[in-house]
């Protein structure tokens, strides 16, 4: 029994952390992304960020101190930067939505509980396992901004200092038409900023993007319904393909980071 739930708890770390570092492929990373939707449904958690799942159960007698008995601390509490990769990872494979629902989920619950917390019990409520533990440590806040910056404004580094960059924003599935995100390195102040914004009624998308940096790939989530008939770069004709995986359709192309640019997509709209 001890070696069955080691086992689990070991696969839960391989896991987060395989769908973020490149380690997990496609297919398993969905695989994994759904399966803590399940679990997340089974169990009625307020979240699914346990640092182990299923936790050691109490009847066991493993552990004697409050904070570690099931569903506490490392065994089977939540850690918020569980959800914060599990998020960027459903950014990153094909779950968008399951993504801003992950992102709103936190932003609530930063709200109601007065700050980030270092863990929390599988109800929601901050746990505290020592006591110069307080109830607004910015524990997970990195994952949460990875979350946020990387999978919903998409924005990927993809060498350092922002020479190559990646944009896969993900606004398309929220209620955003008019997005600005920016991003800065303070001691080289290599950067790079974009503004999108969709128009329904004229059936248009609108990126104006500029940075210090060399090249960049666009991944654009298009909203359901919108067929780009023409991608124009500063005025002149661009080639784009589309990528359709599952429900996600994304407009890809590529362009230099040497000046600012404006790219502009007409679209059908069924």
């Amino acid at each position: 029994m001890h070696q069955m739930y080691s086992c689990l708890g070991q696969a839960e770390d391989a896991q987060r952390w395989a769908m973020t570092r490149g380690l997990a492929t496609p297919a398993q990373a969905k695989s994994i992304i759904d399966e803590y939707r399940r679990r997340h449904a089974e169990t009625g958690d307020a979240y699914p960020w346990w640092s182990l799942q299923p936790g050691y159960p109490d009847h066991l007698g493993y552990f004697h101190r409050e904070y570690c008995r099931q569903g506490g601390y490392a065994n089977g509490g939540l850690m918020p930067w569980v959800g914060g990769e599990l998020c960027r990872a459903a950014f990153l494979y094909g779950r968008e939505e399951y993504g801003v629902e992950l992102l709103r989920a936190y932003a609530k619950h930063l709200r109601h509980k007065g700050g980030a917390q270092v863990w929390c019990w599988p109800n929601g409520e901050p746990g505290f396992r020592t006591t110069n533990e307080v109830p607004y440590a910015g524990w997970g806040m990195a994952e949460w901004v990875n979350a946020a910056l990387g999978g919903l404004a998409g924005i990927h580094d993809e060498n350092g200092q922002l020479r190559a960059v990646t944009l896969s924003p993900n606004w398309a599935v929220t209620p955003v038409k008019d997005a600005f995100a920016s991003v800065r390195y303070a001691a080289s102040r290599a950067y790079f900023a974009y503004r999108l914004r969709l128009d329904k009624r004229r059936g248009e998308i609108r990126l104006d993007f500029t940075g210090s940096g060399e090249h960049m790939k666009v991944r654009m989530l298009l909203p359901g319904g919108w067929k780009p008939k023409t991608v124009s770069n500063n005025g002149k004709p661009c080639k784009f393909k589309i990528d359709e995986q599952e429900a996600s359709r994304r407009l890809c192309f590529s362009t230099c980071l040497s000046e600012v640019r404006s790219i502009l997509i007409a679209c059908d709209i069924r």
